[in-house]
C-alpha cells in the first residue's frame, strides 16, 4: 500500500512538471495602463488580467492560445533567442522589470503583439529589449516584426504600444564604420552575407536580398510595416538599411512604411538609410505608407532616406529612370511635437535617390503641433556629391525628387535646410546643393515645389539655394526647380532665401547658355524658363519675403555666367546673373513684403538692380 502511494505522488509529481509555469502559480491580478483616444487626448484606464504566464528564459513562444494570449515580465530576464508570437498576445511590463530578447520578436501578418506597462515614469517603468546584432541572429529579421532572409521580407504584424520603455534595434554598423572610419571586413555574424549591414526595421517588416559571401547576388523586397500603433510610454528604435519603424529594406524595393499611427508616448526613431518612420531602402526606396501623429514627443532622423516618409533608393546610372527614393507616402501631422532630421532624404517626405531621381514628397498635411523639419546637407551618392533633400517635401537625387501636395492648415511649422554640412563629409571644398525648405528636393534638375497651400499656422522657411517655398536648386545643364503651385490662403509665413526666390523658383548653377539649347526656344542665352517662380497665389494672411539674388516672390537666381569663372557658392560678389521667370503671380490679399537684394521683389529673379527691390502690399 505504501509502495502504491509512493508511486502515485512520483506520478502526480511528473505530471505536474509538464504543466504550464502558470499552471503552478497561485497567481494574484496583474494590473496594467490601457491607453486610448478619445478624438483630443490619450485616455487611461487601469485594467487587471487573473491569468497570464511568467516570462523566463526559455519562454520563446508567445501563443494567443495560451493563458488568453497574456504574457507577464518581472525581475531580470534574458532570452538568447528570437522569440515567436503567434496569434494575439498581450505582453505586460511590470514596473522595474527589465526583459532582454537577443534575436528580436517576430511578429509577422495576421500575428499582433501588444505591449502595456504599469507607470509613466521613464525610471521606473519596465523595459523591453529586443535587438538583433552580430551575434543573435540573421542580418535580414526585423527586432520587433517580419522575419527575412535573402529571398525576401515577411510583412510586419499589428504592433500595439501602450507603455513601457520598449527599445527595438536591428543594427550591426558601428557608428564609426557607418561613416568610413572601420575598414573591417567582418560578416557581421553571418557566414552567409558579406556586410555589416542590418536589412529588417527595427518595428515592422522584414529585410531581403543582397550580396552573399560567394559573390552571389539575392534580388528581393522587403517587407512592408504592417500597423503600429503607440499611445504611451517611450519607444527608441533604431535600424540600418530598414526603416526605424516601418518597412524592411530590400535590394529590390524597399518595404513600404504601412500604417504608423502615435497618440502619445516618447518616440524617437533613427536609420541610415531606411527612413526614420516610413519606408526601407532599396534599389527603389519604399514608399512611406500612412503615418499619422496626433500628439506625443517624436524625434525622428534618418541619412539617406526621410526621417518621415520615404527610403533611401540606392539604383544606378545604368537604371536612372526606373529607379527613385521611396515616395513620402500619406503623413498627417495633428499635434505633438515633432522634430525630424535628414541628410540627403526630406526631413518630412521623400527619401534620397542616390543615382537616381529623389522621392516626391507624397501628400503631408499638417493641421497643428509644433513642427521642426531640419535638412542638412550630406554625402548624397558614391562620386562626392553633397547634397539636401527639401526640409518639408522632395528627396535629393541626380533628379530631384518634386514637393508633392503640403498642406499647412495650423500649428507652428519651422522647416529649414542647413548651410553646414553633415559631420561626415570630408570634402568640405566641394560645391553643395540645397533642397527647398518647403518643396522640391536638390537635383542636376531641381525638383519643382508640387502643390503648396498654407491656410493658417505660423510658417517658418529658410533655405540657402533653394527656394524658402517652392523649387530646389538645380546643377550642372539643368535647372532650378519651377516654383509649382504656392497657395497662400492664410496664417503668418516668413520665407528667407539666399539665391533662390523667397517664394518661387529655386536657384540655377552653371546653366546652358547654347543658344540652341534654350528651353524655351526664343533665342535668347538667357533662359526664364528656368527657375521659374510657377503659379503663386497670395489671398490672404501675413507673408514676408527676403531673397539677396532671387526674387522675394518669383523666379530664382540663374548662374549664367560670372567674371572669374568661379562659383556661385563661392564667390557669389563677382557673379553676372540672369533672372528665372516670374511665373504667374497674383497677390488678392493678405499683408505682403517682398524685399529683394538683387532680383525683383514681386517677379522675375536676378538681374542686378543698382539698389534693393522691394514690396508692400497690403
Amino acid at each position: 500500500m505504501k509502495k502504491r502511494m509512493l508511486s502515485l505522488f512520483c506520478v502526480l509529481a511528473l505530471g505536474l512538471t509538464l504543466l504550464p509555469t502558470a499552471a503552478l502559480a497561485a497567481q494574484d491580478p496583474v494590473w496594467y495602463i490601457e491607453r486610448g483616444w478619445d478624438g483630443s487626448m490619450v485616455t487611461e484606464q487601469t485594467k487587471t488580467v487573473d491569468t497570464c504566464t511568467p516570462i523566463d528564459k526559455t519562454t520563446v513562444t508567445w501563443d494567443g492560445s495560451t493563458t488568453g494570449g497574456w504574457y507577464v515580465a518581472s525581475g531580470n530576464v534574458t532570452i538568447d533567442q528570437r522569440v515567436t508570437v503567434t496569434g494575439d498576445v498581450y505582453l505586460i511590463l511590470t514596473d522595474g522589470c527589465t526583459l532582454t530578447i537577443n534575436g528580436g520578436i517576430q511578429v509577422e501578418e495576421d500575428d499582433s503583439l501588444t505591449i502595456y506597462g504599469q507607470s509613466d515614469q521613464a525610471d521606473t517603468m519596465g523595459r523591453l529589449t529586443a535587438s538583433i546584432n552580430a551575434e543573435n541572429a540573421t542580418i535580414w529579421d526585423a527586432a520587433i516584426g517580419g522575419s527575412g532572409s535573402k529571398d525576401g521580407g515577411m510583412d510586419g504584424g499589428a504592433v500595439t504600444i501602450h507603455g513601457g520603455f520598449v527599445s527595438a534595434m536591428a543594427t550591426l554598423i558601428d557608428e564609426d564604420e557607418s561613416t568610413g572610419g572601420n575598414d573591417d571586413e567582418s560578416t557581421g555574424g553571418n557566414d552567409e552575407v558579406s556586410t555589416h549591414y542590418a536589412h529588417g526595421t527595427a518595428i515592422g517588416g522584414g529585410g531581403g536580398g543582397g550580396v552573399t559571401a560567394d559573390g552571389k547576388w539575392f534580388v528581393a523586397n522587403g517587407g512592408d510595416g504592417g500597423t503600429v500603433i503607440i499611445y504611451g510610454g517611450v519607444v527608441d528604435a533604431a535600424s540600418d538599411g530598414g526603416a526605424a519603424i516601418g518597412g524592411g529594406g530590400g535590394s529590390d524595393v524597399g518595404g513600404d512604411g504601412g500604417s504608423i499611427t502615435i497618440y502619445g508616448g516618447t518616440v524617437e526613431t533613427e536609420s541610415i538609410t531606411g527612413a526614420g518612420m516610413g519606408g526601407g531602402s532599396g534599389d527603389v526606396g519604399g514608399d512611406g505608407g500612412t503615418i499619422t501623429i496626433n500628439g506625443g514627443s517624436v524625434k525622428a532622423a534618418s541619412y539617406g532616406g526621410a526621417a518621415i516618409g520615404g527610403g533611401c533608393g540606392s539604383g544606378t546610372l545604368s537604371d536612372f529612370e526606373a529607379l527613385s527614393g521611396g515616395n513620402g507616402g500619406r503623413i498627417t501631422i495633428n499635434g505633438g511635437s515633432v522634430e525630424a532630421r535628414s541628410c540627403c532624404g526630406a526631413a518630412i517626405g521623400g527619401g534620397n535617390g542616390r543615382f537616381s531621381r529623389g522621392g516626391d514628397g507624397g501628400t503631408i498635411t499638417i493641421n497643428g503641433g509644433s513642427v521642426t523639419a531640419i535638412a542638412v546637407p550630406g554625402s548624397m551618392d558614391d562620386m562626392s556629391n553633397i547634397a539636401s533633400g527639401a526640409a518639408i517635401g522632395g528627396g535629393c537625387g541626380w533628379s530631384g525628387g518634386d514637393g508633392g501636395t503640403v498642406t499647412i492648415n495650423g500649428g507652428f511649422v519651422s522647416a529649414t535646410v542647413t548651410e553646414d554640412v553633415a559631420p561626415d563629409v570630408a570634402d568640405l571644398d566641394h560645391a553643395v546643393g540645397y533642397g527647398a525648405a518647403i518643396g522640391g528636393g536638390y537635383g542636376g534638375n531641381g525638383g519643382n515645389g508640387g502643390t503648396i497651400t498654407i491656410n493658417g499656422g505660423t510658417v517658418e522657411a529658410a533655405s540657402p539655394d533653394g527656394a524658402a517655398i517652392g523649387g530646389s536648386a538645380g546643377n550642372g545643364a539643368g535647372n532650378g526647380g519651377n516654383g509649382g503651385n504656392i497657395t497662400i490662403d492664410g496664417g503668418t509665413v516668413t520665407a528667407t532665401s539666399t539665391r533662390g526666390a523667397a517664394i518661387g523658383g529655386g536657384c540655377g548653377y552653371y546653366n546652358r547658355i547654347d543658344d540652341d539649347e534654350t528651353d524655351d526656344n526664343s533665342g535668347d542665352d538667357k533662359d526664364d524658363s528656368l527657375s521659374r517662380g510657377g503659379t503663386i497665389t497670395i489671398n490672404g494672411g501675413t507673408v514676408e519675403a527676403k531673397s539677396q539674388f532671387g526674387a522675394a516672390i518669383g523666379g530664382g537666381a540663374l548662374d549664367i555666367t560670372w567674371d572669374d569663372e568661379s562659383s556661385i557658392s563661392w564667390n557669389s560678389s563677382s557673379v553676372t546673373f540672369t533672372g528665372g521667370g516670374g511665373g504667374t503671380i497674383a497677390v488678392n490679399g493678405g499683408t505682403v513684403s517682398a524685399v529683394s537684394a538683387r532680383g525683383a521683389a514681386i517677379r522675375g529673379g536676378s538681374a542686378p538692380p543698382a539698389h534693393p527691390t522691394s514690396a508692400i502690399r497690403t
